[in-house]
């Protein structure tokens, strides 16, 4: 509640302060109606813009990388402000693979570790798992124009969650000017629970 409030007035602030101070233009007759309106315009673009500028700011800060930590199931670890990614190599797909999580206490969380390591014992069956759950997308994409077979796509991203949930992130490499976004399929508890086109 105090958060929504604390966002509440900021984004109401320059909206406030723009026809505050053109309403006391007007009323105190200091200048005419037209220019009141003018100004207090001008107030509230510029404090937008503002928020704007700032708010771009936190979000480029929140994802460079202040720290690089070694780990010895993730290798070199990217720690950002909420966040950290590791690219460590997968033998099962002989290539290097991108892993993101929320940043915790400690990075990376030992739940963290543990799952990674249950998917990478399971991760075969996870793989078919995941592309059988996009079958449907794959024949909805033939309907327009976008044909691809489920054994084309390849692993670009492991997101992990909380607990045992985590997200595969799939592309058709052949496809990826007009995929770009690429597909994604949820896991709970090792199980599939949602799968489609990233938006």
């Amino acid at each position: 509640m105090v958060q929504t409030l604390k966002l509440l007035a900021v984004f109401t602030g320059p909206l406030l302060a723009g026809f505050g101070l053109m309403y006391w233009l007007v009323l105190s007759k200091i200048t005419s109606g037209q220019t009141a309106a003018v100004i207090g315009t001008g107030i509230v673009f510029a404090g937008y813009t503002l928020l704007f500028a700032v708010r771009m700011f936190q979000l480029k800060s929140e994802s460079k990388p202040f720290l690089v930590k070694e780990d010895d199931v993730f290798g070199s670890i990217e720690v950002c402000a909420k966040t950290w990614t590791a690219f460590p190599f997968s033998t099962a797909l002989n290539k290097e693979i991108k892993v993101a999580a929320d940043r915790g206490i400690e990075v990376p969380l030992a739940g963290q570790v543990q799952v990674f390591l249950a998917i990478l014992e399971r991760f075969e069956e996870l793989l078919v798992s995941a592309r059988e759950a996009l079958d449907e997308d794959s024949k909805s994409g033939a309907e327009h124009g976008l044909c691809w077979e489920t054994t084309e796509l390849e692993l670009t991203e492991v997101n992990l969650s909380d607990g045992e949930c985590f997200t595969f992130y799939l592309e058709v490499p052949r496809l990826r000017n007009k995929l770009p976004d690429g597909l994604y399929v949820d896991f709970a508890d090792f199980q599939v629970v949602e799968a489609g086109y990233v938006h």
